[in-house]
């Protein structure tokens, strides 16, 4: 976990600071080994450029290590920062009607899909729960409190949208935050679609089909147990899923 502080150092065993005030940044085992070690991050931290970090490592284990752990930090000037090689992640391109052209998108993860309503209200989804916006100028990293990877988007408006991923993962942008649906599945989700916001389609891996009324989801009937990757319609009653098979597979809603 990591944190904004203005401390300078903790000098008691009461004088720390709450776990509720810190950004979990890495979840998981990780073995150190001599020298510098490298951890990459599992969810961004936003450092106010400004005051000192912390950090807090849980030791969920049987026996305490005791010894010391040392945090080396490189000094910059009067302004410090964190910063990301986002060199080989999050790849954003824009065409313009006669060239492609590569856009900074200061994404730290592989981006999987894009959505939007016009060319300054575009959001693009990728792994480990990481999406940014775009208003025809900047990008901004929004924050869905979630580790899974995304892989589809579709909304109604640009206040009201939905993200598919792995493991059932479904993310609900309203109000200008996102929510966790429950739509009591596992599988993975590739892909989505819909006619308005209590009309929508969710397909995944072994033939899953979801319907979204903006209250309850509902499985469809599919005796095909390919994985389904993508769905789009004209209307309610005109709808296409497509995914893998030998030879390919497209299965067809009247």
């Amino acid at each position: 976990m990591i944190g904004n502080t203005t401390r300078k150092e903790f000098n008691t065993v009461s004088n720390w600071i709450p776990t509720n005030q810190l950004t979990e940044v890495y979840t998981g085992t990780y073995t150190f080994t001599t020298g510098i070690n490298v951890i990459k991050f599992d969810r961004q931290f936003s450092y106010d450029g400004i005051n000192n970090l912390v950090i807090a490592i849980d030791e969920n284990s049987t026996s305490k290590q005791s010894g010391q752990c040392s945090f080396d930090a490189t000094y910059i000037s009067d302004n410090r920062t964190l910063s990301i090689d986002g060199s080989n992640y999050g790849k954003v391109f824009h065409y313009d009607g006669t060239s492609w052209t590569e856009l900074k998108s200061g994404a730290y993860e592989h981006l999987n899909c894009v959505w939007g309503v016009s060319s300054t209200s575009l959001y693009a989804a990728g792994d480990k729960g990481h999406i940014i916006q775009y208003d025809g100028t900047n990008f901004t990293q929004m924050d869905t409190r979630v580790a899974k990877n995304l892989y589809a988007m579709w909304g109604s408006s640009a206040s009201d949208f939905y993200i598919v991923g792995e493991n059932g993962t479904i993310m609900h942008y309203s109000n200008k935050q996102f929510s966790r649906l429950t739509p009591g599945v596992s599988n993975s989700l590739f892909g989505i679609w819909g006619t308005s916001a209590s009309d929508i389609y969710i397909v995944g891996s072994e033939g899953l089909i979801l319907h979204y009324d903006g209250n309850d989801f509902t499985t469809m009937t599919n005796t095909d147990t390919s994985d389904l990757h993508s769905v789009w319609g004209s209307d309610a009653n005109n709808i296409f899923a497509v995914g893998n098979h030998t030879g390919g597979c497209v299965l067809y809603y009247e």
